[in-house]
């Protein structure tokens, strides 16, 4: 599977013979599409249908999914994503279902799976470059490990911002951008006390 952020560039680029194979770097070719999937975003109901793409070299078949999109999930990125933020700031799956208009197993669902794999994110996210393992340590077990890691990335990068010998206006006025960006998703469920510790304008310098 390729994810691509933009679709009709990644077309356009297919027939084109400039995407690679992730197996062996061969050329990938247009090759067809996949079955019909309908999937649910803050829309409503869409059905799609991604392109696929055969390796020349090695003969494999590989989906040209969207980025919004989930292997395997009928529910959108766009979807998903908040709900898995309001996990992560306490808010109830029951909650969480009435605000976004998804079943409350659903998004049960989605939440056990972040926890039962966010201790391993965790551990990849220490040891891979970028701005949380500026923080987080390998050999410390996190109560809370996805908040761990989200309040690792945003100070982490602050540390990265001002080791560039930026001002602090300049860093702060960043990290208000990313905040104002992800608020909208998020905010109706962040408790006080959170939002306060994770916005910009309330962090000290």
């Amino acid at each position: 599977m390729i994810e691509v952020v933009d679709t009709e560039a990644a077309r356009r680029a297919l027939a084109a013979g400039r995407l690679r194979c992730p197996e062996c770097a061969g050329t990938l070719r247009p090759w067809g599409r996949t079955r019909e999937r309908t999937v649910v975003d803050h829309h409503g109901t869409r059905t799609i249908r991604p392109d696929r793409a055969r390796c020349q070299t090695c003969g494999r078949t590989h989906t040209v999914l969207p980025a919004e999109l989930l292997a395997g999930r009928s529910y959108t990125l766009g979807v998903i994503g908040p709900a898995l933020a309001a996990g992560v700031l306490g808010v109830g799956h029951r909650r969480i279902a009435a605000r976004l208009r998804v079943p409350a197993g659903t998004v049960r669902s989605w939440l056990r799976r972040a926890r039962d794999n966010a201790a391993a994110l965790c551990r990849v996210t220490a040891q891979n470059p970028g701005s949380a393992h500026l923080l987080l340590a390998g050999n410390v077990v996190h109560l809370d490990p996805a908040a761990a890691v989200f309040e690792s990335m945003l100070e982490g990068w602050r540390r990265q911002q001002s080791a560039r010998f930026l001002r602090q206006n300049t860093i702060e006025g960043r990290l208000r951008l990313i905040w104002c960006r992800c608020w909208p998703s998020v905010g109706w469920c962040c408790p006080a006390s959170r939002s306060t510790a994770w916005s910009p304008s309330h962090r000290s310098a």
